[in-house]
């Protein structure tokens, strides 16, 4: 597994929740019918910090070629003026992952 992790800020607090429900939105309708590139998404989360406007997206990938066509067709998208500014992306190799059941 494969990880996009990509962080935003400067979204106004008062206007987060406005940012969460598009994203959601938006990410529900790339899972049922993924454009062209996000065929390969796994998983999304989104982590949010109200107080400072600062968010996280992790999308996971099932193979590196699956993330770098995601990080390409991601790339070319721009975040609604609501999320803020995308301050930096990193691509990782997801080593191991637990959960609690």
């Amino acid at each position: 597994m494969f990880a996009r992790i990509t962080s935003f800020e400067g979204a106004r607090p008062d206007r987060l929740d406005e940012a969460i429900d598009t994203n959601s939105r938006q990410i529900d309708a790339a899972l049922q019918s993924p454009p062209e590139g996000l065929d390969g998404v796994k998983e999304v989360w989104m982590l949010v910090d109200r107080d400072s406007g600062k968010t996280v997206d992790i999308t996971l990938f099932g193979s590196e070629e699956e993330l770098q066509r995601g990080h390409e067709a991601l790339n070319a998208m721009s975040p609604g003026d609501a999320e803020g500014s995308r301050t930096s992306v990193a691509l990782y190799e997801v080593a191991f992952r637990k959960e609690r059941s």
